[in-house]
């Protein structure tokens, strides 16, 4: 089974109008490391200056070097359909990032059938809240502190970063 480490930013926070601008990935088979990659998208939204200060990605990065959404969107379900079958994993993959990719693909895959096969959801978040027995959700960044897992805070919030690290947090947790 291939798990498909991912993470995203988005135009924004709001779950059914955002769209990711940037799709980060990491492909994992047996804790092994086979493939990893990233794409911006050039999402019809404007961005958030929020979004700009937090994740240091531009209008002008995405005009120039993102993918329209109907592009980007056959990209993303090509690399589920690459590995399959496919286990998606991510740091609040549940609440927020897989109900972004959901919205996104249903608004601008084109065709009766929206959504890649995923066989499994597995979210680093709520995985840790019952390793480290918490009802409190843990950031990412407090996963890595609590599993020793070194990172630069300063990095965080770039999709390549964060999948980088959620893989870490996820092998550790399996162990």
């Amino acid at each position: 089974m291939y798990h498909i480490i991912i993470d995203i930013e988005t135009t924004g926070l709001d779950k059914l109008l955002d769209d990711p601008i940037q799709i980060a990935w990491i492909i994992v088979k047996n804790k092994e490391e086979i493939e990893k990659g990233s794409f911006y998208i050039n999402s019809t939204n404007n961005l958030n200056p929020l979004i700009t200060r937090l994740t240091g990605i531009t209008q002008e990065t995405l005009q120039t070097r993102g993918y329209v959404n109907s592009v980007a969107a056959k990209k993303y379900m090509d690399l589920i359909w690459q590995y399959q079958p496919a286990t998606l994993v991510g740091h609040n993959l549940i609440s927020f990032d897989y109900p972004i990719l959901h919205n996104w693909m249903e608004r601008h895959y084109p065709g009766r059938f929206k959504q890649p096969p995923i066989v499994q959801l597995i979210d680093t978040m709520h995985f840790a809240s019952i390793i480290f027995k918490t009802k409190k959700w843990l950031k990412l960044e407090e996963c890595a502190k609590r599993l020793e897992i070194l990172f630069n805070k300063e990095q965080l919030h770039n999709a390549i970063e964060d999948v980088k690290l959620t893989k870490e947090v996820y092998l550790a947790l399996l162990d």
